[in-house]
């Protein structure tokens, strides 16, 4: 993820949206975007130290993906359908 300005990117250029469909664990487990974290607020309300992404995740359940992290990377997927 990357923060260009207000808007948060994932690595391949994309804007991150709430309920984008993507792939964490190198690409083998799926997650829907649940929050985006930006704010002091915000890492205040979900407790955590840095800006990031809320996930859902089947075999986890929500799980935070910080901004900073340059190992495993979220890859988007998808928008979510309605």
């Amino acid at each position: 993820m990357v923060s260009k300005g207000a808007v948060v990117r994932y690595a391949s250029g994309e804007h991150v949206e709430l309920g984008d469909c993507v792939m964490l664990e190198r690409g083998r487990t799926n997650g829907v975007v649940q929050a985006i974290i930006e704010t002091s607020e915000q890492m205040a309300e979900w407790a955590v130290d840095e800006p990031g992404l809320i996930l859902a995740s089947e075999p986890f359940g929500l799980v935070f993906r910080p901004e900073s992290e340059p190992y495993d990377p979220v890859i988007f997927v998808s928008r979510r359908t309605n």
